[in-house]
């Protein structure tokens, strides 16, 4: 996800160069960016345990195991909770701080430039996580 999201920051550069102009603060950018990172990430966790409770049943079966997901035990919503909590701070993080420090005229010019070496390394990077999650 930080990749990713490191990866489009100059499709949303001009998003941010107005919100800086009209007088947002780095402080509240980093706020909306770590909410939709966290947004994105309890979706994706509650996806997730769909998901898991769909193919339980034929993985339990395909593995002659009995594995099983108790929702009634009192800790595995806190423990669940605060993954996905963590996880969303994490993944968040590095891409807010690194969107929010854009340069507003720069952004609005549509100037921004990174070092080659640092758009290969992104790209690459994406490149290398897609083909894994495949």
């Amino acid at each position: 996800f930080m990749n990713l999201a490191t990866a489009r920051s100059t499709q949303r550069a001009r998003e941010i160069g107005v919100r800086k102009t009209v007088g947002a603060s780095k402080w509240e950018l980093i706020g909306q960016f770590m909410g939709e990172s966290m947004l994105i990430t309890v979706f994706a966790s509650i996806l997730a345990l769909g998901l898991v409770e769909i193919f339980l049943p034929a993985f339990n079966s395909l593995t002659d195991q009995e594995l099983a997901l108790d929702w009634l035990d009192i800790h595995i919503l806190p423990v669940f909770s605060g993954i996905t909590f963590v996880t969303g701070l994490i993944s968040g993080s590095y891409p807010a701080f690194y969107l929010s420090g854009f340069n507003p005229i720069g952004a609005l010019r549509g100037s921004l430039k990174s070092g080659s070496g640092a758009v290969f390394l992104r790209r690459n990077l994406v490149i290398f996580q897609f083909v894994l999650a495949i």
